[in-house]
């Protein structure tokens, strides 16, 4: 197995890197393990590890406005039109006859 020089072998900034190169030069995990000097094992834990780190221990959330009603028309057709509220009620009307003239 080939060892990599010296310099801080087992801390997290040389794991940080060793898995960015691995997604870098699309290495397998047992490619970047070699190339690092470490164990298989060893690599799966430390990237466990600085995902862990890496997630925010609380994600905010907010509350999602409520949803809008609307007008649904359903046409002789069949079609259905749903109409947004506070849709301008210009051309509606053109729009249904429209509508229904082509089926």
């Amino acid at each position: 197995m080939a060892r990599r020089a010296s310099g801080g072998r087992g801390g997290a900034a040389f794991y940080r890197r060793l898995i960015e190169r691995r997604a870098r030069e699309g290495l397998t995990w047992a490619e970047a393990a070699s190339a690092g000097g470490t164990s298989l094992s060893t690599l799966y834990r430390w990237a466990q590890r600085l995902r862990a780190a890496d997630m925010p221990a609380f994600i905010e959330l907010a509350a999602a406005a409520p949803a809008r009603t609307g007008v649904e028309l359903v046409l002789a057709s069949g079609r259905v039109l749903r109409v947004p509220e506070g849709s301008p009620p210009e051309g509606l009307l053109e729009l249904v006859q429209l509508l229904e003239r082509t089926c």
